[in-house]
């Protein structure tokens, strides 16, 4: 249930949309012991400058959170009681394939609170922190082949992007972008669940939530595609790869209304999630046609009435690379 693709799922539906209204959905589904650690691991860090790259920035939400959510301010603080009269610098590379999404993101942040100077990068000015922000359209294989250079990171972000890829083939190539003991801090990895409540008919819920999960599954032919098993795999892969996992927790999707209305533009981002499911598997051999149409009306009346409610399984991970990367 991550990405409505470069094409809208229906007349009206946008990706960007989509993805604004998915913003409060992930702001209570992000793990708050683990933001911290994430927070904690930072300020341990001695780099004079921070490098950070988000893969998947979409339209620039995890870089507001940063700020918003103070990712910085303990750094600031040591730097502080060191006697550092400055501010910490952070340069922030955010990559996505997606021209359209990143243009959006370079909209919305030039005009945030903290935007002071556009030229070329756009320039953030929060409370505790500068940030530089640079923009690449690109996949993350084609940014580490073609315009990474040889540079390494301090940071590595993706949120509700691993499970798109084959993390066998591709955490060597994003965990390769860190410094030696680098940080990475990788969220909203699907985990193989997901509920629409009330149940229509547990049977045909059931097989509907499994075929859909399969799709995912499909991505990739390898056994380690990520797909619905990406948070468990997550474990597997970076112990492959000698890296530290320094904290885990669930980082769950739970839509609900109240009063009949749902917080936000959230019934949006409900409506795009049946739509998915809808694209995914209309055709599909094993669901009688006529039945899975009227299972997909009656979820977007639900969600018309306030009466849908949501809850996907994901998990959230901060951990260190090797010094051997």
């Amino acid at each position: 249930m991550r990405d409505l693709g470069t094409t809208e799922p229906a007349p009206g539906f946008s990706q960007i949309r989509y993805l604004l209204a998915k913003r409060t959905v992930d702001d209570r589904a992000l793990n708050n012991h683990v933001w911290n650690s994430l927070r904690t691991a930072l300020t341990d860090s001695r780099a004079s400058r921070f490098r950070v790259l988000e893969i998947g920035a979409g339209i620039g939400t995890m870089i507001e959170r940063m700020l918003d959510w103070g990712l910085f301010e303990d750094i600031f603080e040591r730097t502080q009681s060191l006697g550092a009269q400055r501010e910490v610098g952070v340069d922030l590379t955010a990559i996505d394939p997606d021209a359209a999404c990143l243009a959006e993101a370079r909209r919305r942040l030039a005009h945030c609170p903290w935007a002071c100077a556009t030229d070329g990068r756009l320039e953030l000015r929060g409370p505790h922190a500068l940030l530089n922000i640079e923009f690449n359209q690109a996949g993350y294989e084609e940014f580490a082949c073609r315009w990474a250079n040889g540079a390494r990171w301090n940071l590595v972000m993706a949120n509700a992007v691993l499970d798109l890829v084959d993390l066998q083939h591709a955490l060597p190539v994003i965990l390769s972008l860190l410094e030696p003991d680098g940080l990475f801090y990788f969220t909203i990895n699907f985990d193989g669940d997901t509920v629409l409540l009330p149940v229509i008919d547990e049977e045909f819920d059931g097989l509907i939530y499994e075929l859909y999960h399969a799709t995912m599954d499909r991505r990739s032919n390898k056994w380690m595609a990520a797909g619905s098993r990406a948070g468990r795999l997550l474990f597997s892969c970076l112990r492959t790869l000698r890296a530290e996992i320094v904290d885990v927790g669930p980082s769950d999707w739970v839509v609900f209304s109240s009063g009949g209305r749902y917080p936000h533009d959230e019934a949006y981002f409900l409506h795009c999630l049946v739509t998915i499911i809808a694209r995914a598997l209309t055709g599909h051999t094993r669901l009688d046609p006529d039945r899975f149409s009227d299972w997909i009306a009656l979820r977007h009346d639900q969600i018309d009435r306030g009466e849908l409610t949501l809850v996907s399984h994901q998990l959230d991970f901060v951990g260190r690379a090797s010094g051997r990367m």
